[in-house]
């Protein structure tokens, strides 16, 4: 049988490999697994923004791919003076809490993602802020966008608990911002869709998937 010893060990597989290694952990290990389910999202996420972007869309069908695209490394959020800009990043820390990507563009607008496929997510404000505080320290905020990306078929989506409420309330767009969840913009992607096998083939050698092509 075949299995990762860690969620750390598939993503930085992930980021080297593309979207065309994921959908091979797939065929190999099943979408059954509890293990890999939790995280499958995110180490995607990542694969396919440096494979020609991650498809996803607003409720009001806004598409948001042309923003998830691009190189992909990682950062130490409590050291941002050298963060690299136009790059989407990665804490270091497998297991950061709040967010699971950061991206800052040329003009200072910064995106700050959360990627999951449960059906509520929490939101610690805390953490935001304090990514945001050490940017602020090299480098001028023009906007911050909070995002929470989640599988399209997820229904009835919920961000809670919530901590730290008016922590962002310095940032611009977020002045006059009471409840911070009413800011946050919620995207959906289909893009697992075409990662699901035929037919599972957990524990057995690796082989390639009869899968649609992206939409």
């Amino acid at each position: 049988n075949k299995m990762f010893i860690s969620a750390y060990l598939a993503s930085a597989l992930a980021a080297k490999g593309g979207k065309e290694f994921i959908k091979t952990i797939i065929d190999c290990i099943g979408q059954d697994n509890p293990a890999l389910q939790g995280w499958l999202l995110e180490i995607y996420f990542f694969a396919a923004i440096k494979s020609g972007g991650f498809s996803c869309f607003d409720k009001d069908g806004t598409d948001y791919t042309e923003l998830f695209v691009g190189e992909v490394a990682t950062f130490d959020p409590l050291d941002t003076q050298s963060l690299p800009k136009s790059t989407w990043l990665a804490p270091v820390k497998w297991n950061q809490g709040g967010y699971d990507a950061l991206h800052m563009d040329e003009e200072g607008n910064v995106s700050i993602v959360q990627v999951t496929s449960s059906q509520s997510h929490s939101f610690k404000i805390s953490y935001f802020k304090q990514v945001l505080e050490n940017i602020k320290k090299h480098f001028t905020i023009k906007t911050v966008e909070i995002y929470y990306v989640i599988p399209w078929e997820v229904h009835d989506f919920k961000i809670t608990p919530v901590s730290g409420m008016g922590l962002l309330k310095e940032y611009p767009g977020w002045e006059e911002v009471d409840n911070e969840v009413t800011r946050v913009k919620i995207l959906f992607s289909n893009e697992m869709l075409e990662m699901q096998p035929a037919t599972s083939t957990k524990g057995k050698e690796l082989t390639s998937l009869n899968v649609p092509s992206c939409w």
